[in-house]
């Protein structure tokens, strides 16, 4: 039997990626530098084809280790999180978080980025109350445990549906005013979780109508887009209060929290770990077997009016963090690009300026011989084609200063 061609990285555990020599050899140089620096040469774990035709399959000595991110799901189902830190917490949840994130940053291993995205289901969990102490003295020892299936946290059991009165109530308290308002005045409930629902969420969600071809990976030798702290502190502070969380239970309101001055000088030193977060996101050396989990979304269904679903996606804070900033950063020249065919991205009251525009077009007597027709395309966003996307924006963007 020959050699296998292909072989698993060994720096990411429970990943089921393969790579050729040459590939796995670009992808360790990129992704785990630590490792090349540290001289660590762990087993490479090979992937053995098996043609239909074989009469005998090889099973390996050892089965792939499970990759921890799988229990994300779970946890976002069965784990209730604290909707805000206690003071007295604070700074010791910032320092932990601190350590983990530039944990992530320096070893890009599968299992630091576990730890980060299951953060809040182990250390801002709802405490079980059958702990001793009092509330910042129970989330204190919550900080302290690594992992979320620990079972010093004892059981934190999810409370059922709240009533329309106390979700108003928690929006108003909260200060978010306009979430109660909108909350008041929807008509709109969450789907049931049966079949129905995954079937018409899958509709809402085609596979691409033809095979991707996406643009190549970023050369190593360009210049990634670099934020500051200063950066970093605008784009929290513009996080609507009430934000929800996405698959990894962080709120923008818990890391506002946990760099306030309530937290201390570990809540000034997290502002920089979230700043070399970003930019290490931004450098595009991305672990490819947490993108999935990172970039993903919590889905959830509301019933529409009319009979259907609106699917409403949730996504990690920390990608909504970065993808701010890098918002930000070509604002103005993609404005100027998509104007006056788009308003919804750069352009200030854009949906104003267009309903004025189109109203004075209507009334002006120059006009009479024409008319207005409005196209509502059916589940557009989730219908376009993402290496069409991501191809314009590697030759309009990548092209400007960035």
């Amino acid at each position: 039997m020959s050699l296998p061609s292909c072989s698993t990285c060994p720096h990411c555990p429970g990943c089921s990626r393969v790579f050729s020599a040459h590939g796995l050899k670009v992808h360790i140089g990129r992704m785990h530098k630590h490792a090349q620096r540290s001289g660590a040469v762990p087993q490479i774990s090979p992937v053995v084809s098996v043609h239909a035709s074989s009469s005998t399959q090889e099973s390996p000595a050892h089965p792939p280790a499970r990759n921890p991110l799988d229990r994300l799901a779970a946890c976002k189902a069965g784990i209730p999180v604290l909707r805000h830190i206690p003071k007295g917490a604070r700074n010791q949840a910032a320092g932990k978080l601190c350590d983990i994130i530039d944990s992530c940053v320096s070893t890009n291993g599968v299992d630091e980025w576990s730890a980060l995205l299951s953060f809040a289901y182990s250390a801002l969990r709802v405490p079980a109350k059958e702990l001793p102490g009092n509330m910042t003295a129970k989330v204190r020892t919550n900080i302290m445990v690594n992992d979320c299936f620990d079972s010093k946290l004892g059981v934190s059991r999810r409370l059922g549906s709240r009533s329309f009165k106390k979700s108003i109530e928690t929006k108003v308290f909260e200060g978010d005013l306009r979430g109660a308002v909108r909350l008041l005045m929807s008509d709109d409930s969450f789907a049931g979780g049966d079949a129905d629902t995954l079937a018409s969420m899958k509709h809402k969600h085609p596979d691409p109508s033809r095979p991707l071809s996406f643009p190549p990976d970023p050369d190593p030798s360009f210049t990634a887009l670099s934020v500051t702290v200063e950066d970093v502190v605008w784009a929290l502070s513009s996080f609507y209060t009430g934000s929800a969380a996405g698959l990894d239970g962080i709120r923008p309101g818990h890391l506002k929290e946990l760099t306030s001055m309530s937290a201390g000088e570990n809540g000034r030193r997290l502002v920089g770990s979230l700043t070399r977060l970003a930019n290490f996101m931004l450098s595009g050396q991305m672990n490819p077997c947490v993108c999935p989990f990172l970039y993903g979304a919590s889905l959830f269904a509301l019933k529409k009016k009319d009979g259907g679903i609106r699917p409403i996606a949730v996504g990690s804070v920390f990608r909504r963090l970065t993808a701010k900033l890098a918002c930000r950063a070509v604002k103005e020249e993609m404005s100027r690009y998509l104007q006056p065919h788009q308003l919804g991205f750069g352009t200030r009251l854009g949906c104003e300026a267009a309903i004025h525009a189109t109203r004075a077009f209507v009334t002006d007597p120059e006009s009479e011989d024409s008319i207005v027709l409005k196209l509502d395309i059916r589940n557009a966003f989730n219908t376009l084609e993402r290496d069409v996307l991501l191809s314009e924006v590697l030759s309009d963007i990548t092209n400007s200063k960035y």
